[in-house]
């Protein structure tokens, strides 16, 4: 997928080198269909940009892999309830309205949603932060 979309990237990019999209380090899973990798694109953490991939910063992936070395069962269980997470709200992306996808965030995350800017909320539910205040309108609108 990635390679019929960017065909001239090369076989093997080493990690860490400044053109690898996966960052610093890669933790792979089904032959590497999906991993949980760093990037060499910062800014794109936290938006749906991937293919089915949870990206982190190159220096939380690089401390992950110095700490699941010490308790590699928990940090394996761990990885996958939040690899879990990760697929589950993309497939949210695809299948579900965005207001269906606010809702279920409303509802994940209610102790901290006053806390937390609303670009950052618009961003994790896919859409703009004005779609996001019509939403919110909408729904204020049936309350």
């Amino acid at each position: 997928m990635i390679r019929a979309e960017n065909p001239n990237l090369p076989e093997v990019i080493p990690g860490g080198a400044a053109n690898n999209p996966m960052g610093a380090a890669a933790l792979t899973m089904r032959g590497g269909e999906y991993a949980i990798h760093g990037t060499n694109r910062p800014a794109s953490i936290g938006g749906f940009v991937s293919y089915g991939c949870i990206r982190m910063y190159n220096s939380d992936i690089q401390q992950l892999y110095r700490e699941v070395e010490h308790g590699e069962r928990f940090g394996r269980l761990a990885l996958e309830q939040v690899y879990l997470i990760a697929i589950n709200q993309i497939g949210s992306m695809y299948a579900d309205p965005p207001e269906v996808r606010y809702s279920k965030f409303l509802s994940d995350f209610r102790d901290i949603v006053q806390r937390i800017p609303q670009y950052y909320i618009a961003s994790y539910v896919g859409i703009k932060p004005q779609s996001l205040s019509r939403i919110r309108k909408r729904i204020a609108g049936k309350h």
